[in-house]
């Protein structure tokens, strides 16, 4: 009876410190910081008009093709995704990925009320793009591929737009963090690469730790104008329209 007891509570104790270390290391792996090389990537796959094909293609020749990158930090079900600063090399080239970098500003994601806010500057404006997780419907599949230590398996967005380029993630289980670049989230896995219509964002380095100072990043947007993605896109074609009526108008003069 003693011999039964004493193995039963030796069982007890083992599952108890293995589930104490299994907490441990998941909540230690919910909160960190991952760095983002980001490179350009257009395959003129849906331009069909010749002129403007040439034209994107004289952009890209003539673009700085130095590397920009992201940081994502994260902390339980919160993250926040930017651009670093950094100086370019050669200030003779079109630096795209900067370029895309001021455009996004910053995305926050709350997996916990399923929301994305997006901070970006227009037209002397600060606006606040509101989203909702759920709008990312993937299409999971079984090709996968060894990037740097993380076996990873492909993902595709669905896009409502026929025109649009296919955005791929792909995406690890080893980190049981389902979150990415751009406010992606909602794979079984942290996403390691993805590839949109014209940039690849390619994890270069996590690590499991957050300073305070980084934490104190992580908050919800307030100053600016809340809008839909929606309303944003309507506000932007009419500003663009009015700016470019309004180049016009100087050109003749």
């Amino acid at each position: 009876y003693n011999t039964v007891l004493k193995y039963n509570i030796m069982k007890i104790k083992y599952l108890l410190v293995f589930y104490f270390f299994s907490h441990v290391v998941l909540s230690q792996k919910n909160n960190g910081i991952a760095t983002y090389d980001v490179k350009t990537n257009f395959t003129f796959k849906n331009v069909n008009s010749e002129k403007e094909k040439a034209l994107l293609e004289k952009i890209f020749k003539e673009s700085d093709k130095t590397t920009t990158k992201f940081e994502l930090l994260f902390k339980d079900k919160e993250s926040l995704f930017y651009g670093k600063k950094q100086l370019s090399k050669n200030n003779n080239k079109i630096d795209l990925a900067s370029i895309k970098a001021k455009i996004i500003g910053s995305i926050y994601v709350n997996l916990k009320i399923k929301k994305i806010i997006q901070r970006t500057e227009e037209f002397g404006e600060i606006f606040l793009i509101n989203k909702n997780t759920d709008s990312y419907q993937w299409e999971l599949t079984n090709e996968k591929i060894k990037l740097g230590n993380y076996t990873c398996y492909k993902a595709i967005l669905k896009h409502k737009e026929k025109q649009i380029n296919e955005t791929i993630a792909w995406y690890t289980p080893d980190i049981p963090i389902n979150i990415g670049p751009l406010g992606y989230s909602g794979l079984p896995g942290f996403i390691v690469m993805l590839q949109d219509d014209i940039f690849v964002y390619t994890l270069n380095n996590i690590q499991f730790k957050l300073s305070e100072k980084e934490k104190r990043k992580i908050q919800k947007p307030k100053k600016g104008r809340q809008v839909t993605l929606r309303e944003f896109d309507s506000i932007y074609k009419v500003m663009t329209e009015k700016e470019d009526l309004l180049e016009r108008e100087r050109y003749r003069n």
